[in-house]
């Protein structure tokens, strides 16, 4: 990724849809709401026990000059902390269905739009706690 590029497709790329395009699980998981955006601790051990606790999955990126380059995820598909840039990531919900190795990240958000990002995924962890 050179500087003149963001990070997110065009305009081309995105998905805008109306609900009545929609089907019931497209609906019901774009309804998903953050609830852990706004989480703060008192301690660095707090946090790290509640990361473990909370962290589904892990997603590491493909490094193409990004400054993001994992991401932390509910069960519901949220941001729940990033390696960098914490504050514009959290609270932003991951299309669980096409989280896929060697694939861009979908996220969406309570406007309905969907965006398809150019962070290729390079490894998923799950934790199974």
């Amino acid at each position: 990724m050179n500087n003149l590029t963001s990070p997110m497709r065009g305009n081309d790329d995105m998905k805008i849809t109306n609900r009545g395009d929609l089907s019931p699980q497209e609906i019901a998981r774009q309804e998903q709401k953050p609830k852990h955006k706004n989480k703060t601790f008192k301690t660095q051990k707090a946090f790290d026990a509640w990361l473990e606790r909370t962290g589904k999955y892990v997603v590491d990126f493909k490094d193409n000059g990004q400054d993001c380059l994992t991401w932390h995820l509910s069960q519901g598909g949220e941001v729940i902390h990033a390696n960098l840039q914490s504050g514009v990531w959290c609270g932003m919900m991951v299309d669980l269905s096409c989280l896929k190795v060697r694939r861009g990240i979908r996220t969406f958000k309570d406007d309905m739009k969907t965006q398809i990002w150019d962070f290729i995924i390079r490894k998923i962890t799950k934790n199974d706690l």
